[in-house]
């Protein structure tokens, strides 16, 4: 009888599916006729089920009983215990087959047919199995699918960072073709000023031996000498100077299309570092992260930046992004002093740098109102006045109206004070409340007398500190502007010449979209004055941009077009310096971003009381703003 199969197990197998599943069965040996128990409860566990019957592996069964038992084609009362469910599947069965595992002495396997497949009960067993094998099924897809996706990121992410390197060494080559092609028509327009000024001469010099020849003075052979040693000389002069023309022409020909071209790359450029910004913005606080890269610094948001990130909104009409950074700072935020912290945790909201600067508040101000000269809507206005009246109390307490650094401050800052200039004169624009103006006139007054230095023709950083400060001189001509420079005897030009004599630098460096190369840009400070050699700052050069574009515009309306023209060209050359600096995004879910970092060095003194951020990509929103306003030529202190 051993291992011997009975006829019904054959037709069972063919005419039910079986599932491999592993489930704790309990059982008796009961009579076939009143289901009495023949035996003790015997415990074992399925091979196989299916919906006619199933398989069971018994473990304890004495050999002497099972012979005796099972040679009847005994009946049994299963328990099929299911995880997750409260009550076992009780079924009866009649044994259809059962066989010895040989070595061990009492392990069977026996072969059972319910004797009601119909009843419900009969389907739940191979229910579960089947949810089991389809959930473990779905669960090893799953996980392919997740391997399969995060390989597909990764991919992705080396494609992206791809064609961004791609776009930054186009952008970088571009600005390179068109200055050296900007310096060449430089150069034929200079050369062909000179040859004209030749050809003048020659001309009175003709008429001069037209004139002696006419009053008899001139021998006839000296005569027609020299009349044909200037006539050939006139000649040559003209040819070269129409040559210098026609190449001129063809340079600009080239020229137009480079710029052509640049445009494309510049939209492309502009739209990845906006998507970097957008993507930094938190939903709930409405915050943007100031900085990515350094772990000290992850979660904070500095309020000057969240100013920046919000006239960047506006800038793009992006308003309900804008609009999120204002109703933080207009219905959450908590203030010192009467005044905004200069930093909150973007996630919280709570303060994480228990100072408050007048700076930060006057450009939070300052972001407002360009908001306010975008839409029309002022809304926000009575919020704005607020600050404005808190930045005055601060005035009214200086005899000479500056403005100090804050309510509990000494220093006084240049930079503030020049923020504060142009704020209020905006906001007199808004409002045409005499008190701004009186504001700003005496902001004006006290800049003049405390903070410029003629015989050196530049700013100090404040009153009574005559340290270098890169910002002041580019910040006084954004917000007093050339004209109203030379008007109060401060010249514009001579202000950026000494920047550039004493703050511009050259340093190696070496983005991740590019290979180390030089880039000259403008350090915090004086350099040489620090002993750490020379550090190009992305926002400051992005500054020293956007000013030398006013320069350009003011002299453009001066009709000083020689000059306008200088100044567009160190705009754009330091525009294609800048596009050196600019790194992919350091977040794993922002490959397709680009952005600016701080510095071009990490954790060194910037002179000023700070260090630049830890980390070799660390993007911040205020050189990545900042630039945008450079390429789009945008005047962060103006509205219209």
């Amino acid at each position: 009888m051993r291992g011997s199969m009975v006829r019904e197990s054959g037709e069972e197998r063919r005419e039910f599916i079986r599932l491999p599943y592993l489930l704790p069965v309990e059982f008796y040996l009961v009579s076939p006729d009143n289901k009495k128990p023949l035996s003790n409860l015997i415990q074992g566990f399925t091979k196989d089920l299916s919906r006619g019957g199933l398989c069971l592996e018994v473990n304890n069964l004495k050999e002497s009983w099972a012979v005796a038992g099972l040679s009847e084609k005994a009946y049994l009362l299963l328990y099929i215990n299911l995880p997750f469910s409260r009550r076992p599947v009780e079924v009866y069965g009649r044994l259809a087959w059962f066989k010895k595992l040989e070595p061990y002495p009492h392990k069977f396997l026996l072969g059972i047919s319910y004797l009601n497949r119909n009843l419900p009960e009969t389907a739940r067993p191979v229910k579960f199995a089947k949810s089991v094998r389809f959930f473990t099924r779905l669960a090893a897809a799953s996980i392919i699918l997740l391997f399969c996706g995060l390989a597909g990121v990764a991919s992705s992410n080396v494609v992206l960072r791809k064609t961004n390197r791609l776009l930054v060494n186009k952008l970088v080559q571009t600005s390179e073709e068109r200055s050296r092609v900007s310096q060449k028509i430089f150069y034929l327009s200079d050369l062909k000023e000179i040859l004209k000024g030749e050809l003048r001469e020659v001309q009175i010099e003709i008429s001069n031996l037209n004139k002696e020849k006419g009053e008899k003075f001139l021998d006839e052979a000296v005569f027609r000498e020299k009349r044909r040693a200037a006539y050939e000389k006139l000649g040559d002069l003209q040819r070269k100077i129409n040559n210098l023309e026609e190449g001129e022409l063809l340079l600009q020909k080239k020229l137009s299309e480079i710029k052509e071209e640049k445009i494309g790359l510049e939209e492309k450029t502009v739209k990845k570092m906006y998507n970097w910004l957008k993507m930094r913005q938190n939903k709930r606080t409405g915050l943007v992260l100031s900085y990515e890269g350094d772990p000290f610094l992850e979660d904070w948001a500095f309020t000057y930046d969240q100013a920046l990130a919000a006239q960047c909104f506006s800038l793009f009409h992006d308003f309900k992004s804008a609009q999120k950074i204002f109703d933080f700072y207009r219905g959450r935020a908590k203030k010192i002093n009467g005044a905004f912290a200069n930093a909150y945790d973007a996630t919280t909201g709570h303060i994480v740098e228990s100072i408050a600067h007048t700076g930060p508040n006057i450009w939070l101000g300052l972001a407002v109102l360009q908001y306010i000269d975008e839409t029309g809507d002022k809304e926000y206005l009575p919020f704005v006045e607020e600050i404005a009246n808190w930045v005055m109390t601060i005035q009214e307490e200086d005899s000479e109206g500056g403005l100090r650094g804050g309510m509990k401050v000494n220093w006084f800052s240049t930079e503030h004070n020049l923020d504060a200039y142009a704020f209020f004169n905006n906001l007199y624009k808004i409002t045409k409340d005499e008190r701004y103006l009186q504001a700003s006139g005496r902001l004006l007054a006290w800049v003049k007398k405390n903070v410029y230095i003629k015989a050196e023709r530049r700013l100090k950083r404040g009153r009574g500190d005559a340290t270098i400060a890169t910002d002041t001189f580019a910040w006084a001509i954004a917000t007093l502007g050339p004209g109203s420079l030379k008007k109060e005897k401060m010249n514009p030009d001579d202000i950026l010449k000494f920047a550039e004599e004493h703050c511009q630098v050259t340093v190696s460096y070496s983005s991740d979209l590019g290979p180390e190369s030089k880039i000259t840009g403008f350090d915090f400070a004086k350099a040489r004055n620090l002993g750490r050699g020379g550090v190009v700052s992305s926002e400051l050069t992005a500054q020293m941009i956007v000013a030398y574009e006013i320069m350009s515009d003011f002299y453009r309306q001066e009709n000083n077009l020689r000059k306008a023209k200088l100044y567009k060209d160190k705009a754009n050359f330091f525009l294609a310096e800048l596009d050196k600096l600019i790194i992919s995004s350091a977040s794993k879910t922002g490959q397709e971003a680009i952005c600016l970092p701080y510095a071009t060095h990490q954790n060194v003194d910037t002179g000023h009381g700070w260090r630049t951020p830890k980390g070799s990509r660390t993007g911040c929103i205020a050189g990545t703003v900042y630039a945008i306003f450079a390429k789009k030529n945008f005047n962060p202190f103006e509205i219209n």
